[in-house]
C-alpha cells in the first residue's frame, strides 16, 4: 500500500503481513521531493507507479516511476492456512451486517469472546443487527466478560429501555480485577453506553457503578483514567471531583502531552509553507491532560467544596492569561462559563473575580492604534506607497509588529504560531503571494474567497439573512458566530426557519483595512508580512530573503 503526503511531498510505502483475521503494515518511505504536493496516483499495467502533483492554484505536473534495474520474480504473500480461515469467518459475520439472520445467532454469540479484537467487533456488530429477542436471554445467563461487555453494547445500541436493569446488573457482575485493560475499558464504555441510549440511571444505579468502579481511580494509565473519569463524573461520584482535580494539577505542573509523534523534523524540513510553523506548534504544546480534565470538571455537579473550587478557577486565571492563538482564549473562556453554571448564584462574583473573565471588546480596544493620519487609498496608490517605502526598506521588526496589531491582522490570521485562526496563515504570506497579489486581497477581499474560510449564509422565511461562522449543528437549530471580532457573541437558528443555506459572498475580512494607517505604516506593515515575521530578513538587517527578491527582479 502507499500513502501520499501532500503537504510534505512524501511518499511512504506500507508493507502489508497477515496477522489474524486482518493485516498489520511496517511504513517507511518511499519517496520525497521539496517541494512534491502529491495529489492522486495509480498502478499501470506496465509495473510504472503513475502520479500527479499539484492543487491550491500550484502548477500540476505528471509523473511515471518505474524500476529500470535487473528484473527480479516478484515476492508473495507467505501463505498463512491460519490468517485465511480467521478471514473467513470475519467475513462470514460480516455478511449479517445490515439484515437479520436468525440461523447465524450460534455463531455471532460464539464470537462476541474472540481473541482476534476483528472477529469480536464483527460480531457484535452482527448482533446489533439482530432480533433482539433472539439472543437477550442469552446475555442475562452469560458468564464470560468478554460476551457480556459486547452483548451489553450490543444491547444499548438495538434495545428497549427496559433492557436497562439487567444490563447493567450483567456489567456490575464483573470484577475490575480479574480483567485485562482491553476489557476494563470496554467495561466502561458499556456502562457509558447504556447510561446515555437507554435512559436516565436511577440513583441506585448510579450507586452501584460507584461501588463498582469510584475505588479504582485513578489507575496512573492515561486511558482508563479518562474514561472512568468521565463515567464517575456522570453518575456523580463526590470522591471523583476531587481525584479528577488532583489529575489536573499533577498534569498542568507536568505539562503532560499526550499526541503520538508523527512528523519527523526531518519530513517537516520538506515544506517551507507548513514544517517550521507545525514544528512551532508541536514544541508549544498545550498540557493535553490538563485541558481534559479542565473540560471535565466544568460539567461535574457533585463533590465541590470551597478549597477545590478555589484551585479550579485559579487554573483558569493562570489559562486565561497564558501566552497563546487567539482561538485559546475564547476556548478556555467556554469551558469557565461551563464550570460557572454550576456554581451556586451567590458564589458566582467570587468565583468570578477569582477566575478573571475573557473579554474578546476589550482585547480589541487594547490593541495598538496607528498612529494616522490614514487617508481613502486606491490599489495603485498603496503600491506607489511600497514601491517607495520599500526600495531600501531598513526597519524595526517590533514596530511592524504592532502596524501588523492595529490594522487588526494578528485577530484574525495566524503568524509563527499566534493569532487568530478564522484567515488563513500568513506565515508564509510571501512564498507563495507577490505584493501587488497581497494588495488587491486586502482592498478586494469579495473577489476571491476561500471555501475554508467564507461565511456561511442563511435565508430565513421571514426574508432575513444571517451570515456567520458555524460553530456547532444539531437537528433543530445551528449556532452561528457573525462577528469575526468576537468569538464569544453567537447567534443560534432555527432550522424549521431556515430556507437555504449557501456560502456567503462577502468575505468575513473587512475591505479598507488600511485606510488607518500613513505611508510609514503601510510600509511597516508589508515589510512584516514579507519578511514572515522573521527578524532575520534582510528588511531587519539580516540576510534572508534576498535571493528570492533577486529572482522577483
Amino acid at each position: 500500500m502507499f500513502v501520499f503526503d501532500w503537504s510534505f511531498g512524501t511518499t511512504y510505502y506500507v508493507d502489508l503481513k497477515a496477522e489474524g483475521s486482518t493485516y498489520t503494515g511496517t511504513k517507511e518511505e518511499f519517496f520525497s521531493g521539496t517541494p512534491l504536493p502529491l495529489t492522486d496516483a495509480i498502478a499501470g499495467s506496465d509495473g510504472a507507479l503513475y502520479f500527479a502533483t499539484g492543487g491550491r492554484k500550484l502548477d500540476s505536473r505528471f509523473y511515471r516511476l518505474r524500476y529500470t534495474g535487473e528484473k527480479k520474480t516478484a515476492g508473495t504473500l507467505t501463505a498463512n492456512s491460519n490468517a485465511e480461515e480467521l478471514r473467513q469467518l470475519r467475513q462470514q459475520l460480516e455478511a449479517s451486517h445490515n439484515k437479520k439472520t436468525p440461523k447465524a445467532i450460534n455463531l455471532i454469540w460464539e464470537n462476541l469472546n474472540h481473541k482476534d479484537r476483528f472477529i469480536k467487533y464483527a460480531a457484535r456488530v452482527a448482533m446489533e443487527h439482530q432480533s433482539v429477542g433472539a439472543w437477550r436471554s442469552r446475555l442475562a445467563k452469560a458468564a464470560d466478560p468478554d460476551k457480556i461487555i459486547q452483548g451489553a453494547v450490543a444491547i444499548a445500541r438495538s434495545g428497549e429501555s427496559s433492557d436497562q436493569a439487567m444490563t447493567l446488573g450483567k456489567l456490575n457482575e464483573l470484577n475490575w480485577g480479574e480483567l485485562d485493560k482491553s476489557q476494563q475499558l470496554g467495561l466502561i464504555r458499556a456502562f457509558g453506553l447504556v447510561s446515555i441510549r437507554m435512559g436516565e440511571l436511577s440513583q441506585d444505579q448510579k450507586d452501584a457503578i460507584i461501588a463498582q468502579l469510584s475505588n479504582q481511580f485513578p489507575t496512573n494509565d492515561y486511558a482508563l483514567d479518562r474514561e472512568l473519569s468521565q463515567l464517575l463524573v456522570s453518575v456523580e461520584d463526590e470522591a471523583a471531583t476531587a481525584k479528577s482535580m488532583a489529575l489536573l494539577v499533577k498534569h498542568t505542573k507536568e505539562k503532560t502531552i499526550t499526541h503520538p509523534n508523527m512528523l519527523s523534523e526531518e519530513v517537516s524540513n520538506r515544506s517551507e509553507r507548513y514544517g517550521p510553523l507545525i514544528m512551532k506548534v508541536l514544541e508549544n504544546m498545550p498540557p493535553t491532560e490538563a485541558l481534559y480534565y479542565g473540560t471535565l470538571l466544568s460539567h461535574a455537579t457533585a463533590g465541590w467544596n470551597k478549597e477545590l473550587r478555589e484551585k479550579y478557577f485559579n487554573w483558569f486565571y493562570d489559562g486565561l492569561n497564558a501566552k497563546g492563538g487567539l482561538s485559546f482564549k475564547p476556548f478556555f473562556e467556554n469551558i469557565r462559563k461551563k464550570a460557572m453554571s454550576n456554581v451556586p448564584d451567590d458564589q458566582k462574583a467570587y468565583y468570578e473575580e477569582m477566575s478573571g473573565i475573557y473579554q474578546p471588546g476589550a482585547e480589541l480596544a487594547n490593541l495598538p492604534q496607528p498612529l494616522g493620519p490614514g487617508g481613502e487609498y486606491n490599489v495603485s496608490q498603496i503600491n506607489r506607497i511600497l514601491g517607495k517605502g520599500l526600495k531600501k526598506y531598513k526597519g524595526n521588526i517590533a514596530e511592524g509588529k504592532l502596524v501588523y496589531q492595529a490594522a487588526l491582522c494578528e485577530s484574525c490570521h495566524r503568524m509563527n504560531g499566534e493569532g487568530g485562526m478564522i484567515g488563513h496563515d500568513l506565515t508564509q504570506l510571501h512564498t507563495r503571494y507577490k505584493q501587488g497579489e497581497i494588495v488587491t486581497a486586502i482592498f478586494s477581499p469579495n473577489d476571491e474567497i476561500s471555501d475554508q474560510y467564507a461565511f456561511a449564509l442563511f435565508h430565513l422565511k421571514d426574508g432575513k439573512k444571517v451570515a456567520g461562522k458555524v460553530l456547532s449543528e444539531t437537528k433543530e437549530k445551528v449556532v452561528l458566530a457573525p462577528n469575526v471580532y468576537n468569538s464569544s457573541y453567537t447567534v443560534d437558528l432555527a432550522k424549521s426557519e431556515i430556507v437555504k443555506q449557501e456560502l456567503s459572498p462577502i468575505s468575513p475580512m473587512p475591505s479598507n483595512l488600511l485606510n488607518r494607517l500613513n505611508d510609514k505604516e503601510i510600509s511597516d506593515l508589508f515589510a512584516f508580512l514579507l519578511a514572515g515575521g522573521d527578524e532575520e530578513h534582510h528588511y531587519y538587517g539580516g540576510t534572508k530573503g534576498l535571493e528570492e527578491e533577486e529572482k522577483g527582479k
